[in-house]
């Protein structure tokens, strides 16, 4: 699997229109810290993060090696 990139919905949940096009998961946060983590196959810019309420929190790379990681429950489907 190529690198993702994954972004905490701070305000509100995945929907029409709250989220920059080009998702290509969702998934419930377990911590309740966000609405929904976001997965995206690119980096996005800091103004549209920020347009959108979007916190980026984690890199695939860097959770995969992480010992401290929690598996997400991903629906690549709903995309």
């Amino acid at each position: 699997m190529s690198k993702v990139y994954y972004y905490g919905m701070r305000l509100r949940p995945y929907g029409p229109g709250c989220q920059p096009k080009g998702a290509i998961g969702v998934a419930d946060d377990p911590s309740k810290k966000y609405w929904n983590i976001i997965c995206y196959d690119r980096q996005l810019t800091d103004e549209l993060a920020e347009a959108y309420d979007l916190e980026q929190i984690i890199i695939h790379d860097e959770w995969a090696k992480s010992p401290n990681h929690v598996a997400l429950d991903i629906d690549w489907s709903n995309i």
